[in-house]
């Protein structure tokens, strides 16, 4: 399906999602079919960012925007509206946006840029947005807001291996504290275990323990499968008399300590007490993959 574009119109995001039921029937408390509930959310969600509606599908949609920002802004508002009214069902979104300097000016053109931008989608990573611009320099503003993809190894994907890619950082707009880290030096007590839960799984760390890897990766010391999680996401070793969480990933982490919660992203915090860690969202809303921590102490 062709819509003929204004001028504004250049900038084309793409929307894939997938859902599964975790806990209850999956059109409970809807008035509509969950999918229709599901597409009227990121659909309302797009018209407050001026997007306008090319193709929709029972799974997927393709709007033009007017520029990339509002793009950006939209895919972030859309994650936070799908995980805070989609409890107790696991949701995967996939986007991508694609920035052009001008818009199609016919049924081909048009075709071919759907196709590129659903194309895009489909190899995001869930909870992923991919953008493809025709500079490898952006504005100011929006090079804050994106990470390069290095796209060298992309055998599947041909058409993208020399394209300007890259991938939307987000942060949840969730209440924290400033982390106030610790030195070891500066601990009353000393670790002398720290205890990991994730599932049915149990670990048991010692000072002599080596650093232990957290991430999506299935080469990670414990694999995670949140969509919310980078491959390699935070590690966790042991300084002095001390556990401490390095955050390693692009969306952060959030750390439960003494009955508060503080977000890190590239910084490092000690684990004391006992709580949880979240990879890339808050616990609350990370439908339940989260790791919980308890440690022992002894006399300094």
């Amino acid at each position: 399906m062709y819509e003929p574009l204004d001028q504004q119109h250049a900038i084309f995001l793409g929307i894939h999602w997938s859902w599964t039921d975790i806990g209850r029937s999956p059109d409970a408390g809807l008035d509509l079919p969950f999918d229709e509930a599901l597409t009227e959310t990121v659909s309302a969600t797009l018209a407050r960012f001026g997007g306008a509606l090319v193709v929709e599908s029972p799974n997927d949609l393709v709007c033009s925007l007017e520029s990339a920002q509002c793009a950006i802004e939209a895919v972030s508002e859309i994650n936070q509206r799908c995980a805070k009214e989609c409890v107790g069902r696991h949701i995967a979104l996939r986007m991508g946006i694609v920035v052009n300097d001008e818009p199609p000016d016919s049924p081909t053109e048009s075709a071919e840029v759907i196709a590129s931008v659903r194309r895009l989608a489909s190899l995001a990573s869930p909870g992923e947005t991919l953008v493809r611009t025709l500079d490898a320099l952006t504005s100011g503003d929006l090079k804050s807001r994106l990470t390069p993809v290095d796209t060298s190894e992309w055998d599947d994907a041909p058409e993208f291996a020399d394209a300007y890619l890259f991938s939307v950082n987000w942060q949840d707009q969730v209440a924290t504290r400033v982390v106030k880290v610790l030195t070891p030096d500066r601990q009353v007590t000393r670790v002398s275990k720290l205890r990991l839960r994730w599932r049915n799984r149990h670990l048991v760390l010692s000072p002599d323990s080596g650093e232990l890897s957290l991430g999506r990766g299935a080469d990670m010391d414990i694999t995670i499968d949140s969509e919310f999680a980078s491959r390699d996401h935070a590690r966790i070793r042991c300084q002095g008399s001390a556990f401490i969480l390095a955050d390693v990933s692009t969306n952060g982490t959030y750390v439960n300590l003494d009955d508060s919660v503080v977000f890190i992203r590239d910084d490092e915090v000690i684990l004391r007490g006992q709580g949880w860690i979240s990879l890339g969202k808050h616990a609350s809303e990370s439908l339940g993959k989260v790791l919980y921590f308890s440690s022992e102490t002894s006399a300094p």
